[in-house]
């Protein structure tokens, strides 16, 4: 009688589980498809997740390669501000590599936690959650990555969308900066009051302030001789006129 009673209350759970599940499930959609704040959405997700499952955090990221096109990890976002433990990388990059969930145990002795690194595929990107959890969440270890699976998609869509969103937003950004440049480089050319050295020195501050450069020179060189003929209002330009001879190749 004790156990049928146990067996009744365990299906109880796993029913309510999975009804949260859907529900994380259909609100993630809406969100997508009603183009909500995707960063609001993904930690509202990311919370409702973790209270779910019980895991300590969430870190979403992909691999990408260095200037040697050895594969590097790249951290996307995380729960959390603290750092992800080094000695998780490799189970990572391996996930990304083989696209396949991976489960890892703890080891004190390398800082490595229990956790579980899934596959997030969408829009042709491959990119991966960790769930780092308790050593006392053994009941979800052993079955949270079936249980999780339909939850994948739904966090590879946010994540893209958001990825996507402020990849937007910079190009945005960007290009009113060309747009506010432009502009006053116009209404510097335009302007009558202004010498000719005002007018290439406030050029050279813009250049210098557009491109995020810590000096900018219009110079003449005649033969050896180097000579400025405007500077940037920067700390440190070189005074107009001054003059230096440049330094002759030496044979080899």
């Amino acid at each position: 009688m004790a156990l049928h009673a146990e067996a009744i209350s365990a299906q109880s759970q796993r029913r309510e589980r999975d009804r949260q599940l859907l529900e994380i499930i259909s609100r993630s959609q809406s969100d997508y498809i009603q183009q909500n704040d995707f960063a609001a959405a993904l930690k509202q997700l990311l919370q409702q997740i973790l209270e779910l499952t019980h895991f300590t955090r969430a870190d979403f990221f992909q691999a990408q390669p260095d200037d040697d096109g050895k594969l590097q990890l790249l951290q996307l976002g995380s729960s959390t501000s603290a750092p992800l433990p080094d000695a998780l990388q490799p189970m990572l990059l391996r996930v990304l590599r083989e696209a396949h969930p991976e489960q890892i145990s703890a080891n004190p002795d390398r800082g490595t936690p229990r956790a579980l690194a899934l596959p997030l595929m969408f829009a042709g990107c491959q990119r991966g959650v960790c769930w780092p959890c308790p050593a006392a969440s053994n009941r979800w270890t052993r079955s949270c990555a079936v249980f999780l699976a339909p939850l994948q998609n739904a966090l590879g869509q946010l994540l893209h969308a958001q990825r996507q969103q402020q990849d937007n937003q910079a190009m945005q950004h960007s290009l009113e900066r060309q747009r506010q440049a432009l502009r006053h480089l116009n209404r510097l050319a335009a302007d009558p009051a202004l010498t000719l050295q005002q007018r290439l020195v406030q050029l050279l501050d813009l250049g210098c302030d557009y491109l995020r450069l810590d000096l900018g020179l219009v110079s003449h060189i005649e033969e050896d001789r180097y000579r400025v003929e405007a500077a940037s209002s920067t700390e440190g330009a070189p005074p107009v006129a001054a003059c230096s001879t440049l330094a002759r190749p030496t044979a080899a």
